[in-house]
């Protein structure tokens, strides 16, 4: 597992903030608004293109450089189907034990989704005066409700927003780019392609714990 940086008054590496005190963008991610989403379609991670891997996973990890990357998003293609899995993928580090997401809300048209998330790794360093407590977890989403978000308002703003739920917080907001995750879904389309599958086919699979 990749190492966050810890921020401890905030208890997690997350960027959230409270939906009372919205939090200011970075530089970095100033600067990745700006990026067309064809662009920001270049800028992801692609494995398991060995003839021997079952799948192809296409995800935005690289898109944005920095302490700030530790959310993204990631979709698994299966190789013999061509259905896809797609999610995110949260990284948190927190000084005050660990953090335990359970859930995420976020609107579509007005309407309130839910999504689940899953713990999938941990670890914990311990040094004299403390100990530091790392998680990965992910949650499954519906293509049709990424593909809404980018649409929405025709884009009045760069960002939407997910509220986390989780032991240690009680809702906290945090943002994902309208633009990665545009490209995000042009960068699986174009990969399902060169797998001969059509960009438009089926396309949601639910990804199993050994999966994952």
């Amino acid at each position: 597992m990749i190492r966050s940086v810890v921020i401890a008054t905030a208890l997690i590496a997350l960027p959230v903030h409270s939906a009372e005190s919205p939090r200011k963008p970075t530089k970095a991610e100033l600067a990745a608004m700006s990026v067309p989403a064809e662009d920001a379609a270049l800028r992801v991670k692609i494995t398991g293109l060995d003839e021997l891997d079952p799948s192809v996973w296409v995800s935005t990890e690289p898109f944005l450089k920095g302490p700030v990357d530790d959310k993204f998003f990631r979709a698994m293609i299966d190789k013999a189907t061509g259905e896809v899995v797609y999610q995110i993928y949260f990284r948190s580090t927190s000084s005050r034990g660990p953090l335990r997401l359970q859930k995420g809300t976020y609107l579509v048209g007005g309407q309130l989704k839910a999504v689940s998330i899953q713990r999938i790794g941990g670890d914990v360093s311990c040094r004299q005066g403390g100990c530091t407590h790392f998680e990965d977890f992910v949650a499954d989403i519906p293509r049709g409700d990424l593909e809404a978000l980018t649409n929405e308002a025709a884009a009045a703003s760069p960002t939407w927003r997910m509220r986390l739920f989780a032991d240690a917080i009680g809702g906290s907001d945090t943002e994902f780019l309208r633009n990665e995750t545009r490209g995000f879904l042009i960068a699986v389309d174009r990969q399902r392609a060169t797998l001969s599958f059509s960009s438009t086919g089926p396309a949601s699979a639910t990804m199993t714990t050994s999966d994952r």
